[in-house]
C-alpha cells in the first residue's frame, strides 16, 4: 500500500514569489513519485519569514492536518523550509515524530533527529548572521552622509553613479512641494494647532499624504523619544539620526517590539543640503510638544502604568464595519468611527452609547458559561491573569529603579567636572536636566501601585450568580471603573474571550454587532446544541409512539425508564457541550468564529 504524503513549501519575499513556490512544490511532488508515496495534499506559505510560526497559516494547518492522522510523510525541499527558529524547528519535528510521521527533503532525503537539530541551528544562526552584516552595512551607509533605509516625506532619491556606472544607493534630495507642507506643518504646530485639526485641514484642502494616502494624526504627531512622525524628523534639520531603537519580537505573540537604545549607540550625519526647517522653528515645536506633555502629565497620576490598562471593557475591540478602522470614545461618552471623525474617508456616522453596546455583549454571554463545573477553570484563569500582571509591575518597577540609578550616576559624574574645573556654564544646564529627570523617575515610582503578594491567595471562591452579576456591573462606571482590584480579573476574563466586535449601522436607527472570538466559537455551539436538541427530542417522540404501537410499554414503570434513558442521554450530550465551553474559555486550539447579536 503507497505511503501517504503531504507538501510544505514556504518563500519569504514577494518577488517571484508564485515561481519559487510552484518550483519547491514540482520538486517534492517529482522526489515523491520516484518514492512511489501518493501526494494528499499541499501547504504553502508565501512571503512569509521562517522565523515567525503562529502567523502562518500554512505551517498551522499542516500540523492540524497531522493530526488528524493517516499521514506518513512531511516532505519539503529543506528543513529550513519548515522553519529557521530552532524552538519552532524542534516543536515541529517533535510533534511529527509523536504521530510516527517520517520528515524527508527532496535534497537529502530522510531527515534523522541528529541532523535536523544541526540544521535547526544553521538556519537560525544564518538569520542572526543576516541581520548582523545588514546592520553593520546600514552604520556604514549613515556614516558616509546617505540614508540607510526609508523615505522621509519631502524627500525624493537621488539618482547619483559611481565611475563603473552603478547608482549608489541612499542619497535623497528635497521636493519643493512637500517641503512647504513641512513647513506649514511646523508652523501651524507651533501657533496651536494640533495635529488632529492640522490633518483635517490637508485632507479637506485635497493635498496628498505621504505614499499618496490620506492624512492622519499619528503620522504628524509621532513619537518624540523614538525619533517617528513628522514633527520629529530630525532630517529637516539637515541630520541623519539613525539606530535610535532596536526591534525584538515577542516569543509569545511574535509581533515585534520597538526597544530605545541608549544614545550611545546612536549614529548621527550632518546633511545641510536636506535642511528644510529652521531651528528656531524647530526649537519652537518641541518646547510646544514639552508644554503638552507637561499638561497630560497632570491629568494623570501614573501615565505610565495606566496606559497599559484598557479605560472600558470594549476599548480596543471595536472595530467600523464599513472602514475597518477602530470605533473608540467621543463626546458625551459614546463610541463613534475614528477615521470617520477624522476625515479619512469613512462615511459612518453611526455612534452607540458605551453602557449600550456594553450591555449588548454581556448579555451575550450564556448562563451555562458559568455553571459551578466551569468555576475552577476559569478561576484557574484569573489566578494566571493576577501572576502575569503582578509579573509586569516588577519589570516596570526593576526598569525604573535601573533608569534611576543611571541618572544618578550620571549627575554624580557631571557634578564631579564641575569640581574639577570643566566648563560650568554647560555643565550646569546639564546637571539641572538630569536632576528635573531625577526627579520624575522619583514621583513614577513612588507612584506605582504596591504588589499585593496575597492577592492570588485571597481571590475569593466565586458562585455563578455572582460572577454574573459582576460582570453586568462591569457598565455601571460608579461601581468598577472606580476600582482597579475589582475591574481587572473580570476585564481580563471578558476580553479573553472577544477578538473583536464588528459595528455597523442598522438599517433604521443603532448599530448591529458582530462578536469574534471564543465567546462567538461559545453562542454557536449554543446555538447548534438547541437545534440538536430539538432534533432529539423528534426522534426520541417517534421512537415512544413506535414503541407505544408496538405495546412496548406494558406498565407505568416501562415510560418512566424510558423517559429515565431519554433525560440521562440528553444529559450526558449536554454535559459534553458545557466541557467544550470550558475548553474554549479555559486556553486556545480553536478557529477563531463570529457570531451576530
Amino acid at each position: 500500500m503507497p505511503k501517504n504524503a503531504i507538501i510544505y513549501a514556504r518563500y519569504s519575499t514577494d518577488l517571484q514569489n508564485e515561481e519559487t513556490i510552484d518550483a519547491q512544490i514540482s520538486a517534492c511532488r517529482d522526489y515523491a513519485d520516484r518514492q512511489g508515496w501518493m501526494v494528499e495534499q499541499v501547504f504553502s506559505d508565501k512571503a512569509v519569514t521562517g522565523t515567525s510560526f503562529k502567523s502562518r497559516p500554512g505551517i498551522q494547518n499542516l500540523l492540524r492536518r497531522v493530526k488528524q492522522g493517516g499521514v506518513d510523510i512531511v516532505l519539503c525541499t529543506a528543513t529550513d523550509r519548515l522553519s529557521r527558529d530552532s524552538e519552532h524547528s524542534h516543536h515541529i519535528y517533535k510533534t511529527l515524530t509523536h504521530h510516527r510521521i517520517e520528515l524527508h527533503t527532496s535534497q537529502s532525503g530522510k531527515v534523522n533527529s541528529l541532523e535536523f537539530g544541526l540544521r535547526a541551528t544553521i538556519a537560525q544562526d544564518f538569520i542572526a548572521q543576516t541581520a548582523a552584516k545588514t546592520h553593520d552595512g546600514m552604520k556604514h551607509v549613515v556614516k558616509q552622509g546617505r540614508i540607510a533605509a526609508g523615505l522621509s516625506y519631502g524627500y525624493k532619491v537621488k539618482s547619483l553613479y559611481d565611475a563603473k556606472g552603478d547608482r549608489i544607493p541612499g542619497h535623497r534630495e528635497i521636493v519643493p512641494e512637500q517641503a512647504e507642507i513641512v513647513l506649514r506643518i511646523f508652523n501651524d504646530y507651533a501657533n496651536g494647532k494640533s495635529p488632529q485639526k492640522i490633518a483635517a485641514e490637508l485632507n479637506e484642502e485635497g493635498v496628498p499624504g505621504p505614499r499618496g494616502a490620506l492624512w492622519r494624526d499619528t503620522a504628524i504627531r509621532g513619537h518624540g523619544s523614538r525619533g517617528t512622525g513628522i514633527l520629529n524628523n530630525e532630517l529637516y534639520l539637515g541630520r541623519i539620526v539613525w539606530n535610535r531603537q532596536s526591534f525584538s519580537k515577542d516569543p509569545e505573540t511574535e509581533k515585534r517590539q520597538a526597544r530605545l537604545n541608549g544614545n550611545d549607540q546612536w549614529i548621527t550625519s550632518e546633511v545641510p543640503e536636506l535642511k528644510i526647517v529652521p531651528v528656531s522653528l524647530w526649537n519652537r515645536v518641541k518646547a510646544k510638544q514639552r508644554e503638552v506633555k507637561d499638561i497630560h502629565q497632570r491629568t494623570l497620576t501614573n501615565p505610565l502604568n495606566r496606559s497599559h490598562r484598557p479605560s472600558y471593557l470594549l476599548s480596543g475591540l471595536l472595530e467600523c464595519a464599513e472602514c475597518g478602522g477602530p470605533y473608540a470614545i467621543m463626546a458625551k461618552d459614546r463610541y463613534g468611527c475614528t477615521n470617520h471623525k477624522k476625515k479619512l474617508g469613512c462615511s459612518n456616522r453611526r455612534t452607540v452609547l458605551r453602557s449600550h453596546i456594553e450591555e449588548r455583549v454581556l448579555a451575550a454571554f450564556p448562563e451555562s458559561l458559568f455553571e459551578l463545573t466551569n468555576l475552577d477553570e476559569l478561576r484557574r484563569n484569573f489566578i494566571a491573569n493576577i501572576e502575569a500582571a503582578n509579573k509586569a509591575k516588577n519589570k516596570e518597577r526593576t526598569a525604573l529603579e535601573k533608569q534611576l540609578s543611571d541618572t544618578e550616576r550620571q549627575i554624580n559624574n557631571v557634578a564631579m567636572a564641575i569640581a574639577n574645573g570643566a566648563a560650568f556654564e554647560t555643565l550646569t544646564t546639564t546637571l539641572a536636566t538630569l536632576e528635573a529627570v531625577r526627579n520624575t523617575i522619583r514621583n513614577t515610582l513612588s507612584n506605582l501601585p504596591e504588589i499585593n503578594s496575597g492577592q492570588v491567595s485571597s481571590l475569593p471562591l466565586l458562585s455563578p450568580s455572582m460572577l454574573k452579576i459582576t460582570l453586568q456591573a462591569l457598565c455601571d462606571r460608579e461601581t468598577i471603573y472606580g476600582s482597579d482590584k475589582f475591574r481587572e480579573p473580570f476585564f481580563q476574563m471578558a476580553r479573553s474571550l472577544v477578538q473583536k466586535v464588528i459595528v455597523a449601522p442598522s438599517e433604521g436607527k443603532g448599530v448591529d454587532l458582530t462578536i469574534h472570538g471564543r465567546l462567538a466559537t461559545i453562542l454557536a455551539a449554543l446555538e447548534a446544541w438547541r437545534e440538536e436538541e430539538s432534533r432529539l427530542w423528534q426522534l426520541y417522540r417517534q421512537d415512544f409512539l413506535q414503541k407505544r404501537e408496538a405495546g412496548a410499554f406494558q406498565t407505568v414503570d416501562d415510560r418512566i425508564r424510558f423517559m429515565e434513558r431519554v433525560n440521562a442521554e440528553l444529559e450526558s450530550k449536554k454535559r459534553s457541550f458545557e466541557r467544550f465551553q470550558v475548553s474554549v474559555v479555559a486556553g486556545a486550539g480553536f478557529e477563531p468564529a463570529t457570531f451576530r447579536l
